[in-house]
């Protein structure tokens, strides 16, 4: 995993767990923000990929409540902001509780209050189709994947599916996207995947 990154590398085990991490130094550039990253309290360790945008912003609301940050980091905030009380962050109705809460001073009820819509892919529509299902089904049957899962159960998964008995597609997505990233990672050494993929889009299905 050394291409992620060259500028610190680091990992904590304990008897359940164990978690790396290797970091290409971007916003803070002190070791204090290496990974894996502990809270405040010891509670949570973290190692996290990505960037929140306006991280900024959330670390000065959460000084202002007394937390410390021993980094400059977005990871950081995430860490504390993760720490707060669930009644902050979500209650049995919605999500974002706490934004809603403060949306509402600037925006109308029904903006805040609007349920969670999102971009969604019609994924479980493409996998009931005979050129997306086989591209699956043989990537399901390859060595790579006995290496990892039950070959029968993803199978009856993929097969379930596709015959519209049962809806399985966030699991057949996350172990096709993971087996993807396997093969063009440690099995063809970063080579793109081959050209006869799946590239056509059925442009007529509704999203759902």
């Amino acid at each position: 995993m050394h291409h992620r990154g060259p500028d610190a590398g680091e990992y904590y085990t304990d008897e359940k767990v164990s978690l790396g991490f290797r970091r290409l130094s971007i916003i803070d550039m002190s070791k204090n923000a290496n990974q894996p990253m502990f809270c405040e309290n010891g509670r949570f360790i973290l190692v996290f990929n990505g960037e929140i945008y306006n991280f900024h912003s959330l670390k000065d609301t959460l000084v202002v409540r007394g937390h410390e940050f021993q980094s400059h980091t977005d990871r950081n905030v995430m860490e504390v902001a993760g720490d707060l009380h669930p009644s902050l962050r979500a209650n049995q109705q919605d999500t974002k509780y706490a934004l809603r809460q403060a949306a509402k001073s600037v925006l109308p009820e029904e903006w805040a209050n609007r349920p969670k819509v999102g971009f969604p892919v019609p994924i479980r529509h493409w996998l009931r189709q005979e050129k997306y299902y086989l591209h699956v089904k043989e990537l399901f049957l390859s060595e790579t994947a006995a290496q990892f899962f039950h070959t029968e159960e993803l199978l009856r998964y993929l097969n379930e599916h596709y015959e519209s008995r049962k809806n399985h597609h966030r699991y057949i997505w996350t172990v096709y996207v993971f087996l993807t990233w396997y093969d063009v990672y440690f099995v063809k050494d970063g080579d793109l995947p081959e050209k006869n993929k799946p590239k056509e889009i059925d442009q007529t299905l509704v999203y759902a």
